[in-house]
């Protein structure tokens, strides 16, 4: 008979599981668990899907949704789903541009050769053996034609196409000059640039459409994309933000690559004419009314529990009223949810956890939500306060910066059902935050 874990030896257990990212990895798709449409609204990998097979050679589709909602976790799910019939590849923008800096449509188009070119390099043989060497070269020749100092040789590990990855990052993230040198390139004959770039990729898609379908290419975290607070920097939120409309207005031709159908994870605000937009939303937790919306809080339990050891499962860690306050207050975000649990895993020194371990758990991740050591400001917080009276609230032309950024930080959340397929509610764990702030709230003049 096995032995049983210790509260230690069941916490380290639990902690391990508890990726901020739903069941996305090789090693956790035993993870994943089904969401259903009454407590999300549509099914986004289907609508995927359908978008898909209903399109006719390349493409651009967007996908929108708060952050922390499993845009990540469908995209991947979806490319499972997707494999049975036709190629598919992801990469994350992240990995080769700062998300705190405004994006630029040069370096965003070498960040997605980048990682197509990586990403056909590690999956080897799954993709017909396609050898990425010379398109790395033809990569490497056009950074050497810049005559930047010494950022060509970033390119020298070419033999090995996997390993030039990091290389490739470190040069669009770290080096101003190349970054300078790259959007004057673009800047001084766009159409060249393009064909550059673009030429390397249809190398790439020719081979791959050789099943006869369009590939499809998922470029992941553009919704991560984000400024800071501070108006007069130059990351600000407004430069960040303007750069990506900027970007997805104006270059159509160079997001539209060859022989691919490409999926764009942005942001919920970002308008674009030219393509096809599919939302994902949060889990419903609550009514309306402010009730516990019973279907969604059993499918967050169901999500914990297939993380949970087995030994106790997550009734050891938590049970019943505990595990209620848990879940409605992760606000149906898995990056709420998982992160909510790995506190009370931290904080509880005896199980199951105590009031105090899931207080703590709640404070320090309400903490991170309202914005960190320098807080949320009054005026966000009386935009709080009226989405929280109006579901279906609209923000005015002079709220759109502060509604952005509260929903980018997670404080405004949408669920499903609404006039406008969805209704917005504040995160629950703000709520007694924003009920307060009305008590001081200043008296108009």
């Amino acid at each position: 008979m096995a032995r049983s874990l210790t509260d230690q030896e069941y916490r380290m257990a639990f902690t391990a599981t508890l990726s901020p990212k739903q069941g996305i990895a090789e090693q956790e798709r035993e993870f994943y668990v089904p969401v259903t449409e009454e407590v999300r609204g549509a099914d986004l990998c289907q609508r995927l899907l359908d978008v898909v097979d209903l399109t006719l050679g390349d493409a651009v589709t967007l996908v929108t949704g708060p952050r922390g909602s499993g845009k990540t976790s469908e995209l991947l799910r979806f490319g499972q789903t997707l494999k049975i019939n036709r190629k598919f590849l992801y990469t994350d923008i992240t990995d080769y541009l700062r998300p705190s800096e405004p994006l630029d449509p040069a370096r965003l188009l070498t960040g997605i050769v980048a990682g197509l070119v990586s990403g056909i390099a590690k999956a080897g043989r799954d993709y017909l053996d396609i050898d990425t060497r010379s398109p790395w070269n033809r990569l490497r020749r056009f950074v050497k034609r810049l005559d930047v100092t010494g950022v060509d040789a970033s390119f020298e590990l070419g033999a090995e196409p996997v390993k030039a990855t990091s290389t490739v990052h470190i040069a669009l993230n770290d080096s101003p000059t190349f970054r300078d040198a790259l959007g004057k390139a673009m800047s001084q004959n766009r159409a060249n640039f393009r064909e550059e770039m673009l030429g390397i990729v249809k190398s790439l898609t020719d081979k791959l459409a050789e099943t006869g379908r369009t590939p499809v290419l998922v470029v992941d975290s553009l919704d991560h994309f984000r400024g800071n607070s501070d108006q007069n920097s130059t990351n600000s939120y407004e430069r960040v933000r303007t750069s990506l409309e900027t970007v997805f207005a104006d270059f159509r031709e160079e997001l539209s690559l060859p022989g691919v159908h490409v999926l764009y994870s942005v942001p919920s605000y970002l308008q674009c004419s030219w393509a096809n937009t599919r939302q994902l939303l949060n889990i419903k937790v609550l009514t309306q009314s402010g009730d516990p919306f019973e279907p969604g809080l059993a499918q967050l339990q169901a999500i914990l529990e297939k993380r949970a050891p087995k030994d106790g499962g997550l009734a050891r860690l938590l049970d019943g009223e505990r595990l209620q306050r848990v879940l409605i207050n992760s606000g149906g975000m898995f990056r709420d949810l998982f992160r909510l649990a790995s506190e009370v895993v931290y904080n509880a020194s005896s199980l199951p956890a105590s009031d105090q371990a899931v207080y703590d758990a709640m404070t320090n991740c309400r903490r991170d939500i309202l914005g960190g050591p320098t807080g949320t400001a009054r005026e966000q917080m009386d935009l709080l306060a009226a989405i929280a009276d109006n579901p279906d609230y609209l923000p005015r032309r002079d709220e759109l910066s502060d509604f952005e950024w509260l929903e980018t930080l997670g404080a405004i959340v949408r669920y499903p059902d609404g006039p406008k397929g969805y209704w917005l509610s504040v995160h629950p764990l703000l709520r007694d935050v924003v009920a307060d702030s009305r008590k001081y709230a200043q008296p108009t003049p």
